[in-house]
């Protein structure tokens, strides 16, 4: 069977890249990629989407936080 890195390649390779890392983290293998139910595969892919989202939402309010900065020290 394949071996984790072998899965993250051929994920990589496909345009599913996005969420390489979640099955790689998990271990997934080939033989556990195959048997593995639509349910199970949308939930891994869905913990790599709820990772995305919440990095993007601390960039933005990092963001947020340093304008808000700019524009008080300009009150001062």
């Amino acid at each position: 069977g394949w071996s984790a890195k072998e899965v993250r390649k051929l994920l990589e390779a496909t345009g599913l890249g996005r969420f390489a890392a979640a099955f790689f983290s998990r271990g997934v293998g080939g033989d556990e990629l195959l048997r593995m139910s639509g349910d199970e595969l949308r939930a891994v892919m869905a913990e790599q989407a709820s990772r995305e989202e919440a990095s993007a939402r601390e960039a933005a309010a990092q963001l947020l936080a340093a304008q808000l900065e700019m524009l008080r020290a300009r009150e001062c």
